[in-house]
């Protein structure tokens, strides 16, 4: 049993929140609607989820109230929002949040939202198993020990054994991918498929098709039945690049599967169970392209559950060392000739580079 603590300024709203809680086997601890009563009530009962209304009213809002709980106590807390301007999208990022539910919410992704936050909460209560040093021979390095690196590999840690949805993010070229199969590698569906779909390299009347499938006759040129990627990764994870480039016609059915993990194929009226782990990648600033209107808000909000953001290579240059080191003997070994040595002066102008191609760059010049 989950204590959780709605902060929530309408009335019915709370109730109406507070007894789908009880009936799914949580217990609220309190019901608060301003942030001062919300922080006394957090530190009076410890809750082990906080469920925050953004735009509450009083002299604090949800966000600043977060932030004031923060500073006290460290208690997840899952937003409650039906404005997501930009600016407040910003702010709410700050205070670090366990997800967000879309007002006026469903009851169903409301739960599983909770659900996936506890799961989140619970992983990071583990040892961290993933390091640079461990990882298989089946998957592909992830290379560094700076600060940055090693604050990646604790979220890979943390989230690879739960069935969150994740969100890897980063330039061109900082090794999103690896990152998305390393917490494939790690997670309990591993023995499962990995669907990988470039979601800028299908053209947008195939897109579709290829993540549901179709059924015979269902358009000009079906000529048989296909089964999409949602349906091959069934158990297992479907990997999502590039999922800022998804066309806004495609983004309203893959919400539907995040939120209720069912979907059609085209042409069919049979609703398909969707049992997969997805993990999106992308390089695009999302908060954006909600705001011009060209990735969808509730979208944005369904994906960002747990995010892992790769720095820039500039921004982690003391890997560039180990990289490098890394690069040779595997181009070495490729080759079947000896790792040729790294003068010191070379090593050097490697470091003062900027590398705004980052380690792809870095590969390249190597």
């Amino acid at each position: 049993m989950t204590k959780v603590l709605v902060v929530e300024d309408e009335a019915i709203t709370a109730m109406d929140i507070e007894g789908r809680l009880i009936r799914s086997g949580h217990q609220v601890c309190g019901t608060a609607s301003t942030g001062e009563r919300a922080i006394k009530l957090a530190l009076d009962s410890r809750p082990e989820l906080i469920l925050m209304d953004i735009r509450i009213k009083g002299d604090i809002d949800g966000i600043e109230t977060a932030e004031r709980l923060r500073q006290l106590a460290d208690i997840p807390i899952v937003y409650l929002t039906a404005h997501a301007d930009e600016e407040t999208l910003r702010r709410a990022k700050g205070t670090e949040p366990y997800g967000y539910v879309v007002k006026p919410f469903d009851p169903k992704t409301m739960l599983h939202k909770i659900t996936e936050a506890l799961q989140c909460v619970r992983i990071m209560d583990r040892p961290i198993a993933f390091d640079a040093t461990s990882v298989p021979a089946s998957a592909d390095a992830i290379v560094g020990q700076s600060h940055e690196m090693r604050k990646i590999y604790q979220l890979i840690g943390r989230v690879a054994q739960t069935d969150a949805t994740v969100l890897v993010r980063g330039e061109t070229g900082t090794g999103k991918e690896l990152v998305a199969r390393a917490v494939y590698q790690y997670s309990l569906r591993s023995e499962f498929p990995l669907v990988v779909v470039n979601c800028a390299a299908i053209p947008e009347t195939l897109l579709e098709s290829e993540l549901f499938g179709h059924e015979k006759g269902s358009f000009t040129g079906a000529t048989h039945r296909r089964i999409g990627k949602f349906e091959q990764a069934s158990g297992g994870t479907i990997l999502l690049d590039e999922i800022g480039e998804m066309p806004l016609s495609i983004q309203a059915k893959f919400l539907r599967v995040l939120e209720g993990r069912t979907f059609e194929r085209i042409g069919s009226n049979q609703t398909i169970q969707s049992d997969v782990r997805i993990i999106a990648v992308t390089n695009r600033d999302l908060e954006n392209a909600t705001s011009n209107g060209t990735f969808r808000n509730d979208l944005f909000h369904r994906l960002n559950v747990f995010t892992i953001r790769i720095p820039p290579l500039s921004q982690h240059a003391e890997d560039i060392p180990a990289l490098a080191d890394y690069f040779l003997t595997r181009f070495a070994a490729e080759l079947n000739t000896d790792k040729p040595p790294l003068a010191v002066s070379a090593l050097d102008l490697l470091r003062s580079y900027s590398w705004p191609g980052n380690v792809r760059e870095l590969e390249h010049c190597l």
